[in-house]
């Protein structure tokens, strides 16, 4: 059976601070939270702790880049998508048993994400409703 992560609510896949993370932790990659404020008209990131609050609106980075500094000046190369929607990303062992494990922390607030089971050798694609709400469908031809 192969397993995949979906987005069972209202609103689109997004991992929780908590469970970037610490999917990120198992794959054995140091990462580090930030948060953006508006201070003086000037959006700034400031490095975050989760433990403190699971922040909304975060960015994450595979790299240590300072305690605060410029929303503009966050290195791209380095950032991890808590939105990923790469088959690869939402079939990994290493996810999957995150959200089975920590099903209520994995995922922000306002979502909630499951792992649907699908027959192995079955060609899916993931679709999303304009609510959000996720499913995995089989694939079958198609012609414009």
């Amino acid at each position: 059976m192969i397993k995949v992560a979906i987005n069972g609510e209202i609103g689109s896949f997004h991992l929780s601070i908590w469970g970037s993370l610490e999917y990120l932790r198992r794959k054995g990659i140091v990462g580090y939270a930030y948060v953006e404020e508006l201070i003086d008209d000037a959006f700034i990131c400031k490095r975050w702790d989760p433990a403190i609050y699971d922040f909304e609106s975060f960015l994450i980075s595979t790299k240590d880049q300072g305690d605060t500094f410029s929303v503009d000046e966050f290195d791209y190369e380095f950032y991890f998508d808590p939105f990923n929607r790469d088959i690869d990303f939402r079939t990994d062992p290493v996810l999957i048993e995150l959200v089975e494990q920590f099903p209520d922390r994995v995922a922000r607030k306002q979502n909630s994400i499951k792992v649907a089971g699908i027959p192995d050798g079955t060609k899916f694609e993931i679709c999303e409703s304009e609510e959000g709400y996720e499913w995995v469908a089989e694939k079958h031809r198609t012609w414009y």
